[in-house]
């Protein structure tokens, strides 16, 4: 009898200290999400990184549409397969390459933008009109990460 009490207070014990060791990153402290799938990156990483890589970025700040979008961002990603995004907070921002890089204006935050093998495939910013937003972004991060059908599809 009192081995099996020991047996499972020593399970609680590792149990808890799981999960009391489980850090979050930035994403997930800034939008309140649970995944942790999207680390940050500056804005000098960004602009490499996006030259030659396939990779899916968030731009945001820290308002409630934002978190809003970072959370069907990430439920997205989930959906999706992708294991690895990255976001870039609006205040790194120092130059206007990105209006050159998206050919607009001005820029509408949060952004999601999306590369394959450094040429960019699409973008979604707040003006963007959508009547299914998840649908739209689901379809943003399959440009940039097509979905690889085997025998079984």
């Amino acid at each position: 009898m009192i081995k099996r009490v020991m047996i499972i207070l020593a399970m609680l014990l590792m149990t808890t200290s799981c999960f009391s060791n489980k850090t979050t990153n930035e994403f997930q402290e800034i939008y309140g999400v649970k995944s942790d799938l999207v680390n940050r990156m500056s804005y000098e990483e960004f602009l490499s990184f996006t030259e030659k890589n396939t990779c899916v970025v968030f731009i945001g700040d820290e308002d409630n549409t934002t978190k809003d979008l970072a959370n069907i961002f990430c439920e997205t990603l989930c959906e999706c397969d992708v294991n690895k995004a990255h976001f870039v907070k609006t205040e790194d921002i120092t130059d206007d390459k990105l209006l050159e890089i998206f050919e607009v204006d001005n820029l509408n935050y949060p952004i999601i933008v999306a590369y394959k093998v450094g040429e960019l495939v699409g973008y979604y910013d707040s003006e963007t009109k959508q009547a299914n937003l998840k649908k739209y972004i689901d379809d943003l991060i399959h440009q940039a990460y097509p979905t690889v059908c085997t025998d079984a599809c």
